[in-house]
């Protein structure tokens, strides 16, 4: 696609300030049902987003590339003038460095990974209680690519799989279930066999629950859970809901408000996990953050926006969907078996769910349903279900004992370690 014509062709209808974006992505889907490979296809999409300053009003038109029509696109962005009123983005970037990454196609081999995850699955047969198991892996290749009137060229490419695995087991008298989710850079990193047998584990487990006694306790939060749940209220560190007054953290910049064992970052550019891009979808380079530092809020994350709004510079956090890649709580040096140990007595929780309608963003009350296991002398028990942590983001945040080495990512946005917690508050 010849942009730099387009451009020139909108500057001569009056639209000095134009930019593209492309994103081209590729995914490889793998489903596993049973030890029967049930679904594999391919689906290949490239997006254009389109971003123009004209009348001083920004105009944002997105369309697959089959559909770029020079004169139509033109025409489109004066009519939408008309009708459109927001002035407050009305910048596109310039001043930057730009970048054209020379990546090389990594090694894929399509029959070993479906024969591998086969073989995987007919673990089955070793656990008769097992009635069903699936198994989910996406291979995600994504180009991204950012031109402007402004002379900016940015390119960036990632690489990650993601895999998705539940298991069903059934005795005479219930069914009991247990599903995980892992994104990691290669996959080998997936850890494929450990993570399915885990599943499986954990399902038949619970096919003998318990009911736990409300009280207070020392809880052992897992990597997985800790993600998902750093990953709802991150919202709480974007400058949007801070300017809006839709965030606990309003006023609180510079100031401690969490424990100081609690370092949150962000690492986008870091090319070992799975989020990584080199700028945001505004063209702003990404960079690595420490959001919180010893419990202490540094900056809110911005885009354009809302750093115009503060007369700041942006951190970088201009994404159409999300706001952030790879966020994460720092890790120690604590394994999980050691954390189960300095716990000695208490909860281990490796199930939460209805997680935005369990956490207030705004005042932070937290009503979370979970599931677990009692611990008693550094040794997982009984397993328990149906109940519910009640607490808030500030006393979660601050009764942090320990943070384990275990990180895990959930997601292209968010991983964490897990936590080890003092003093929380569980109802049956």
């Amino acid at each position: 696609m010849d942009y730099l014509k387009f451009f020139d062709k909108a500057k001569e209808n009056g639209i000095k300030e134009i930019e593209i974006k492309e994103e081209h992505q590729k995914i490889n889907d793998i489903v596993i049902f049973n030890e029967k490979l049930e679904k594999y296809q391919i689906d290949d999409n490239k997006i254009i987003n389109i971003k123009a300053i004209y009348n001083n009003k920004t105009i944002n038109i997105s369309l697959l590339e089959d559909e770029f029509d020079m004169d139509e696109i033109i025409e489109l962005i004066k009519t939408n003038s008309k009708y459109i009123e927001n002035t407050d983005n009305n910048k596109i970037i310039e001043n930057v460095s730009n970048n054209k990454i020379d990546y090389v196609e990594e090694e894929f081999n399509l029959d070993e990974i479906i024969n591998k995850l086969m073989e995987f699955n007919k673990l089955k047969s070793n656990y008769p209680l097992l009635k069903d198991i699936s198994i989910n892996l996406d291979r995600v290749q994504s180009f991204i690519r950012i031109i402007n009137s402004n002379s900016i060229s940015l390119e960036d490419y990632n690489t990650y799989y993601c895999i998705s695995i539940s298991a069903v087991a059934q005795n005479e008298e219930k069914l009991s279930t247990s599903e995980k989710i892992k994104y990691a850079k290669t996959f080998n990193e997936l850890e494929c066999e450990k993570l399915i047998k885990d599943v499986i584990d954990e399902a038949i487990k619970k096919l003998e629950c318990s009911k736990v006694t409300s009280g207070r306790y020392n809880i052992l939060l897992n990597n997985n859970c800790v993600a998902q749940i750093l990953d709802t209220i991150s919202s709480m560190f974007m400058a949007d809901n801070i300017q809006d007054g839709k965030s606990l953290l309003c006023g609180k910049v510079n100031k401690k408000i969490f424990s100081d064992k609690l370092t949150i970052v962000e690492d986008a550019t870091n090319e070992k996990l799975v989020g990584k891009r080199l700028f945001d979808d505004e063209g702003i380079k990404t960079k690595y953050k420490e959001i919180i530092k010893d419990g202490i809020f540094n900056s809110p994350l911005y885009n354009i926006r809302t750093a115009l709004k503060d007369n700041v510079e942006p951190t970088g956090n201009g994404y159409s969907n999300i706001s952030y890649r790879n966020m994460y709580i720092l890790p120690s040096n604590n394994s999980y078996d050691e954390l189960l140990k300095k716990l000695d007595n208490g909860i281990v929780i490796d199930v939460v769910n209805g997680m935005h309608a369990a956490i207030n963003q705004i005042n932070g009350n937290i009503n979370l349903q979970a599931e677990g296991y009692i611990v008693k002398n550094g040794m997982m028990m009984t397993p328990i279900k149906l109940f519910t942590i009640t607490t808030n983001i500030y006393e979660l945040l601050n009764n942090i004992l320990e943070i384990g080495s275990d990180l895990y990512f959930i997601n292209t946005r968010c991983g964490s370690p897990s936590i080890l917690l003092s003093d929380i508050s569980i109802s049956s």
